[in-house]
């Protein structure tokens, strides 16, 4: 086995796109890519592109109409970057250059298959190599499932920001590192255990009057002793005010 698949790098690449398709061949319209620090969760480094594709990639119409779905802000974020949209072969370029370190960079997708696999079909319709290794493709689900078993709760780390291409790879880093952190030290972080015990009907009131109507999930207690709380919906913390 190879040196640098034995263990993970410092610095890991989450990958994220957008397309309009389901399949391999799937025309991408956005590519996002965080480089981060996998043992202290910082953001070192990102790559976002809004891209059109030419022949070798396929729309789904169902995708299509679920785009059309969508709410107004994700929607409106790839159609009002038209003047910024690059060719395809250009993005990728770009994202190889962005990538350092080809024969060690691990990437990550939410799932090994979908993200990692349209990006590598689109390299070989682009007649470019992708910038990692086969071996070092890696899947955040799979460390998130391992994490769980010391407690780790994935919506613990709040999603915040337009939901594109490049927060999705950012919000997927940070839950990378998080899980990561869970089975090595046991704790998030910021150094939180997982909490063991359900929210109170106290915290729920307070969200339920004051942010939305969706299911609490109990993260853990705070410093101060205050239950904390976050929507499994919406993504939105909120504590027990009466704890």
């Amino acid at each position: 086995m190879s040196e640098h698949i034995r263990k993970f790098n410092p610095v890991q690449y989450s990958i994220d796109i957008e397309t309009l398709g389901q399949g391999n061949d799937s025309y991408i319209i956005a590519i996002g890519c965080a480089a981060f620090n996998i043992e202290t969760g910082s953001i070192i480094d990102t790559f976002y592109k809004n891209t059109f594709c030419g022949n070798g990639f396929s729309i789904d119409v169902d995708t299509v109409f679920w785009w059309l779905e969508q709410k107004d802000e994700p929607r409106l974020e790839l159609v009002n970057k038209k003047e910024s949209q690059v060719y395809i072969h250009t993005a990728l370029a770009d994202l190889a250059n962005f990538i350092l370190d080809h024969d060690n960079a691990q990437v990550w997708g939410n799932g090994s298959i979908f993200d990692i696999g349209v990006l590598e079909h689109a390299y070989k319709v682009c007649k470019l190599s992708p910038p990692w290794h086969f071996r070092n493709i890696l899947d955040m689900r799979t460390i998130v499932n391992v994490a769980r078993v010391k407690g780790f709760n994935r919506y613990r780390t709040p999603f915040t920001g337009v939901h594109n291409a490049l927060a999705d790879a950012t919000q997927q880093a940070l839950v990378i590192s998080e899980a990561y952190n869970m089975i090595n030290n046991g704790t998030y972080l910021d150094g939180e255990l997982e909490g063991t015990v359900a929210g109170s009907d106290a915290a729920r009131l307070v969200h339920t009057e004051k942010i939305c109507k969706h299911d609490l999930s109990y993260l853990g207690r705070s410093h101060g002793g205050t239950d904390i709380l976050r929507c499994l919906k919406c993504g939105l913390i909120t504590v027990d005010e009466n704890a």
